[in-house]
């Protein structure tokens, strides 16, 4: 039985970018045994040590994206491990000029370690914000970061009802 060119054509596409997409594959397997395991994965309150700043929330993801939310907005970035229990990171931040206009993104580079038990960590950042002529203001900092794991907590006992 002879097979019509096109179901051959088909079939020929499917077995190369199947091969084509198996490294793919791979790396992702790979990113989750670097990325997924890593114990700064997960939802932490993070604080600087500058009076100016309030605390935050962070979100280190297995893929290495980063989610960060503070007072002002919202940041996304990347980290990756440079250890068993350190990490380094980038978050790109928004910044808006005098007029309400996007002027930039401010980048915070930060660097940390993880604890033995996984509940809080410790590590150093700097700050870089973007200047009206489309320059920087080079790295700031060098600014002490600790964070506080986020974790599940049973429901406790009421002490008022909800009032509607």
């Amino acid at each position: 039985m002879r097979l019509p060119s096109t179901t051959i054509a088909v079939m020929a596409s499917l077995l190369l970018a199947t091969a084509a997409v198996a490294p793919g594959v791979a790396a992702q397997d790979e990113g989750k045994k670097r990325f997924g395991e890593h114990p700064i994965v997960g939802p932490w309150v993070i604080e600087a040590d500058d009076p100016a700043s309030t605390p935050s929330l962070a979100i280190f993801h297995p893929d290495g994206s980063y989610t960060f939310r503070s007072g002002t907005g919202v940041g996304i970035g990347a980290w990756e491990p440079t250890g068993e229990r350190t990490a380094d990171a980038t978050l790109l931040f928004p910044v808006l000029d005098e007029q309400g206009e996007f002027g930039g993104f401010a980048v915070l580079r930060s660097s940390g370690e993880v604890a033995d038990d996984g509940q809080a960590l410790a590590g150093t950042g700097t700050v870089e914000f973007p200047t009206a002529d489309g320059g920087t203001t080079g790295e700031i900092g060098l600014t002490s970061l600790t964070g506080t794991r986020i974790v599940v907590e049973p429901v406790g006992e009421p002490v008022a009802p909800v009032e509607e």
